[in-house]
């Protein structure tokens, strides 16, 4: 994560200019946004995904409030919920009537807008053909596409703020320390905020920073930088923080329920939202069902045509990618890439195991889905400085779903 330099390959040639990678990267958002546009108006709206409009016009459904010169916000949802989702839609709204459009094209921008800051991190870390890659493979990741498209998480802030924040973090770092990190702090604080389970991929950021850059951190751990930035943290998650104050710790003490007994299931609910199938039967009707709709449009005939060309595929590659991932990794051993991979193997367990441990998380896929960005920055990094005794150039983003 705290690279000084990106890594550079000899037998990768980088993309032609950094002008070149930016249209790359571009019409990777524009792909993504013209995906999200065709599914975007076929599942109804779900009772989570509107669940942030409810204080703006039953201003009495919230868990907490806040009065500032004689106003009253509502500052919590839930016990583990924030209104930031709330109060960005609140003068949309007024210009925007509620509906299937309005509340689905903000967020399906926040993923475009996420794509292209992983990218600019990637870049930071990896170079060029790295962070192309992993623009390529979010923007045609199906889990990524439908949890941020459909958002009843919700995930698309969590992403876009987790993302903002480890890019002003590293830039920080990369950049002698010119830069204050505390907006990056804040943007964290503001993802504890949006929703508490944010905790999970900050505790899991932060335990592997700590065992595999120590040295980096130790760094930059004086007084005069952690003070204001754990300051700016907390400016963040400012409505949280006062709503446990008030309430004695209501958000730790209604959720943090320790459950092991269900980390099988949790484990195959992993699976199948690594190989794409977790939304099947949910998200989209299955074959068997009755009174299939028929196709009307000619995009949903050639959909249908192709489908019947290509045959039934239920999962994709990402499961068997990440499993070589993991492979490569004791080949990798010797290779600037070691600690990347390090970093990202303890991220995801880390993160994962929270959820695990925690009775009524880790089953649902748009939990399972905080992950995933960084599974999608780090798939495309290291694996072809090995490659090259093989001859073998593996194609950005062959890695998706």
């Amino acid at each position: 994560m705290l690279q000084d330099k990106p890594m550079r390959s000899k037998t990768f040639p980088q993309v032609s200019s950094r002008r070149l990678a930016h249209v790359v990267v571009g019409i990777c958002c524009l792909l993504f946004i013209t995906l999200g546009v065709i599914v975007l108006p076929y599942p109804g709206i779900q009772n989570d995904e509107a669940l942030f409009a409810a204080p703006l016009y039953r201003p009495h459904i919230w868990y907490a409030k806040i009065a500032i010169f004689h106003q009253t916000f509502p500052t919590m949802l839930a016990s583990y919920l924030g209104t930031l989702k709330t109060l960005i839609y609140a003068p949309l709204f007024r210009i925007w009537a509620p509906s299937v459009l309005s509340i689905r094209t903000p967020v399906l921008l926040t993923g475009a807008a996420t794509i292209w800051l992983c990218f600019l991190l990637v870049y930071r870390l990896d170079g060029r053909r790295a962070a192309v890659a992993a623009a390529a493979f979010l923007a045609t990741d199906v889990t990524f596409l439908l949890t941020t498209c459909f958002d009843w998480g919700p995930v698309a802030l969590q992403h876009l703020l987790l993302v903002s924040g480890v890019l002003l973090l590293v830039k920080f770092h990369q950049d002698g320390g010119k830069q204050a990190p505390w907006l990056g702090f804040f943007f964290l604080g503001l993802g504890l905020w949006d929703k508490a389970l944010f905790l999970w991929p900050l505790a899991g950021l932060g335990v592997a920073t700590l065992a595999v850059f120590p040295r980096e951190l130790m760094q930059h751990l004086r007084l005069r930088i952690a003070v204001p930035a754990l300051l700016c943290l907390a400016a963040g998650a400012f409505p949280l923080l006062v709503y446990n104050v008030r309430s004695r710790g209501q958000t730790i003490s209604a959720n943090a329920v320790f459950a092991p007994d269900a980390i099988r299931l949790k484990f195959t609910e992993l699976i199948n939202t690594l190989n794409g199938s977790a939304l099947l039967g949910y998200m989209t009707g299955e074959d068997w069902m009755d009174h299939p709709r028929l196709p009307r449009s000619a995009l949903e005939r050639f959909s249908v045509w192709l489908h019947k060309k290509s045959g039934d595929h239920r999962t994709g590659l990402n499961g068997a990618s990440f499993l070589l991932a993991l492979v490569l990794v004791p080949w990798l051993w010797r290779t600037p890439a070691r600690r990347p991979l390090l970093f990202m193997l303890v991220f995801l367990a880390v993160t994962w195991f929270q959820m695990a441990l925690t009775a009524g998380a880790g089953t649902a896929v748009h939990h399972v889905a905080l992950l995933w960005w960084e599974a999608g920055a780090r798939s495309c990094r290291g694996g072809h400085r090995r490659l090259e005794p093989f001859g073998l150039q593996p194609a950005p983003g062959a890695t998706h779903t």
